[in-house]
């Protein structure tokens, strides 16, 4: 049986997901985290034409593809920084609900049981945290573009508008079409730089929000140096990451030696990535790709991330 769900926006009357009916057809309607033309993520819908009829049983839409089912384990204290969505997937949530933020700041939690889809792939990303401190167990369900395609499957906003940017709609390619390269990010895209072991150890449970603070002041350093340039002393990613964790540490009125920060700066060297990452890479890989990363670290500390 399906039941409706409420998803609210700040401000706003809580909307209901259902069944909707057109020219004579239902529709399941799911919310969607899209992105516009702008690169900026957003919130939407997608309708899913249930036009198989199956008697007695009710109605069922037309088989949407995939490569595959992916199941997760997300933790009470899950507060991911803003990134994009690995694919265009839908994300059923079992036990727990997730809030997501989008570029306007528009906030949405997605609740338990409800299934949602995601395709924000390009742009600036969306933000994601764990609502009350519960563990969520959830499932990945990879879809299919061009199948999407063929039941004309499009995210609009509430107003009806297309919510997806004309880079990011689906649409029917041939293997030879694909990309023959791609080339990566490293830090936040392929490695997950909350993932120093020693932090845990040394600060408990503080560290989540040290580490939070540590990759915030990293990339603003980094952003303020660089239109800086020209006007003092040039300083390297390496530099910067140092920096950036003296202030860390002393926003949350922690004392580290030179020696233990040190030796954090080492644990930066052999990040761990994402788990997605091995098999989006292997399966680039296996299609003939080439991959490259593009980074401003210094060589020492990407090789040392990479071996």
């Amino acid at each position: 049986a399906h039941t409706a769900r409420m998803a609210v926006w700040p401000g706003r009357k809580a909307i209901r997901r259902y069944f909707s009916v057109g020219k004579n057809v239902e529709y399941y309607e799911v919310p969607s985290v899209s992105v516009d033309k702008s690169g900026a993520s957003v919130f939407g819908k997608i309708r899913i034409p249930l036009d198989q009829p199956t008697g007695d049983i009710g109605l069922l839409s037309k088989l949407i593809t995939g490569n595959g089912v992916m199941f997760r384990r997300t933790p009470g204290t899950y507060n991911f920084d803003w990134h994009l969505a690995p694919r265009r997937q839908f994300i059923v949530n079992l036990d727990a609900s997730v809030n997501v933020t989008v570029t306007s700041g528009e906030s949405m939690t997605f609740e338990k049981g409800q299934v949602f889809f995601v395709e924000d792939i390009s742009g600036t990303g969306h933000f994601s945290k764990a609502v009350d401190g519960k563990t969520r167990h959830s499932i990945f369900i990879p879809v299919d573009d061009v199948c999407l395609e063929t039941l004309d499957v499009r995210a609009t906003r509430e107003n009806g508008e297309p919510a997806q940017g004309t880079e990011v709609i689906a649409k029917a390619v041939c293997p030879s079409d694909l990309p023959k390269a791609y080339i990566f990010d490293a830090y936040g895209t392929l490695f997950n730089v909350h993932t120093l072991p020693l932090g845990p150890k040394e600060f408990g449970e503080e560290w989540k929000q040290i580490s939070m603070t540590w990759r915030r002041k990293q990339l603003e350093y980094l952003w303020l140096r660089t239109l800086a340039r020209g006007q003092e002393k040039f300083l390297g990613f390496d530099d910067v990451t140092r920096d950036s964790l003296c202030y860390a540490l002393e926003h949350h009125q922690k004392k580290a030696e030179p020696d233990l920060q040190e030796t954090l700066m080492k644990d930066y060297a052999n990040l761990k990535p994402f788990p997605e990452v091995e098999g989006v890479l292997k399966d680039l890989k296996n299609k003939g790709a080439k991959i490259a990363i593009l980074t401003n670290a210094s060589k020492s500390l990407i090789y040392s991330a990479l071996e």
